[in-house]
């Protein structure tokens, strides 16, 4: 799963290391079927997530995301149709150069798709290491940072490389 612009580089990138004989099937666009085949199954994030049911019929043993901060949102369609997904997977690679942009809590969907048991609860998290807690104006509030000590060496520990 990656950028749509992506999409072909990946299969270039899969021929040229893995082999031409490799079977590599793009999904371009939203009438493409979804099969079953062994080989690989390339996707853009759009795609997956209007396909998203057929995606988790599919025996694959890994997923390989690239550009994973696209699933840094907890509360977007996106993330919300494709962590189960890729939580359904034997193995799940997020890749990402920046998977945390400005905040603390762009981590926590990405965490939890990859290491639950670490990463289990939204408000837990959001209380320990966002600063989460009731605004004066009465909303739930989590754009602060918190124990970021801690959050980076459990990061390193379980989720990053």
């Amino acid at each position: 799963m990656c950028p749509a612009y992506l999409r072909l580089n990946w299969k270039h990138e899969i021929h040229k290391w893995i082999g031409e004989h490799v079977n590599v099937m793009v999904i371009s666009k939203g009438s493409d079927d979804i099969s079953d085949e062994d080989g690989y199954l390339i996707t853009s994030y759009e795609l997956a997530t209007k396909k998203q049911d057929d995606l988790k019929k599919l025996k694959y043993d890994i997923a390989v995301v690239d550009e994973s901060h696209y699933l840094k949102s907890f509360k977007s369609k996106r993330t919300k149709k494709l962590s189960p997904v890729l939580k359904k997977m034997k193995h799940c690679l997020l890749l990402s150069g920046t998977p945390c942009l400005n905040r603390s809590f762009e981590l926590f969907s990405q965490a939890n798709i990859v290491r639950k048991e670490f990463f289990p609860k939204w408000r837990p998290y959001a209380v320990r290491y966002c600063a989460g807690g009731l605004s004066m104006l009465g909303y739930f509030d989590y754009s602060g940072n918190t124990n970021r000590e801690e959050l980076h060496w459990l990061s390193k520990k379980t989720v990053m490389i």
